[in-house]
């Protein structure tokens, strides 16, 4: 009569501890995988939401703002712009703070303005000190457009 052994042979273990080891690195692979492009992908999220205002002067007509916008959307930096009228602005601020300031101040104190959206490969403070540079005297007809403000949030939030 033969006798077994139920010993595990040194050969089994090899093999048992080399496919524990490649299953790991292989998990870490893949786990820093996820993560690099899961960073890349919130990074072009969080570009692609900062956004500023351009504020219309009160005596510019409607027909040249929706111009304006028009001329912005159609600009290679613009991912989405958003006209903002006066109404709208007040409507918006009543809600959020409950109280109508038209009621106590007899007028709106708000201006109409556009919301602009940058792509993400424009969102960095180089690139709009160029927009701004390029587009400012288009932009005479607004009551404010200052862009040193603008690069101020840009390096704070795109570097």
């Amino acid at each position: 009569m033969k006798i077994k052994h139920n010993s595990v042979s040194y050969f089994d273990m090899q093999f048992v501890t080399s496919s524990i080891s490649t299953t790991l690195v292989l998990l870490l692979l893949g786990l820093v995988v996820f993560f690099v492009l899961g960073a890349h992908n919130l990074s072009v999220y969080v570009k692609e939401n900062i956004n500023f205002s351009i504020l219309i002067s009160d005596d510019m007509k409607e027909s040249d703002i929706l111009k304006l916008q028009k001329k912005l959307d159609k600009e290679p930096f613009v991912k989405a712009t958003e006209y903002i009228s006066k109404k709208q602005a007040l409507r918006e601020q009543t809600e959020a703070m409950g109280t109508d300031p038209q009621e106590f101040l007899g007028y709106n104190p708000f201006t109409a303005s556009i919301e602009v959206k940058l792509h993400s490969d424009y969102a960095n403070s180089d690139s709009i000190v160029k927009i701004e540079k390029n587009h400012s005297p288009h932009l005479s007809d607004l009551s404010e457009h200052s862009g040193s403000a603008l690069s101020e949030r840009s390096d704070r939030c795109g570097e």
